[in-house]
């Protein structure tokens, strides 16, 4: 949803978290991103700057985009309570321990979707980044 609404790269989305998001005001920031796996086992950093120190920005949530993000956030809320995350840092698209999904899960889904709907093989990284 992210990557064709807005063109956000896999790993911005995947660094998005509840504080970028201002459901109030109609919009989210992309300041930041999720490390590589590479990064992170290199680093031990989980969130890094934007690969380009330009490409911050702030978006409107339109309202295509406003039933994702709220599904997402009741879901969080809902993994939240149920499992008592404790170690929860914020990230919008996690799993139910509250840790950030891998770069696959993006590209995984991508593919699945795409063929599903008899769509031409092509990959999430192909898209056009704006």
């Amino acid at each position: 949803m992210l990557g064709s609404l807005y063109g956000m790269r896999r790993n911005e989305i995947l660094g998005l978290q509840l504080s970028d998001i201002n459901l109030d005001k109609g919009y989210f920031e992309i300041a930041h991103q999720l490390a590589t796996t590479k990064t992170r086992k290199k680093t031990g950093k989980m969130i890094v700057d934007l690969k380009e120190d330009s490409s911050e920005r702030v978006l409107p949530i339109t309202k295509f985009a406003k039933p994702y993000f709220l599904r997402q956030i009741e879901r969080l809320r809902n993994a939240i309570q149920d499992v008592n995350l404790k170690t929860y840092d914020g990230f919008l698209i996690c799993d139910n321990t509250g840790k950030p999904l891998p770069e696959s899960h993006i590209s995984g889904n991508f593919g699945r979707r795409t063929k599903s709907l008899g769509l031409p093989d092509i990959r999430f990284h192909d898209l056009p980044q704006t």
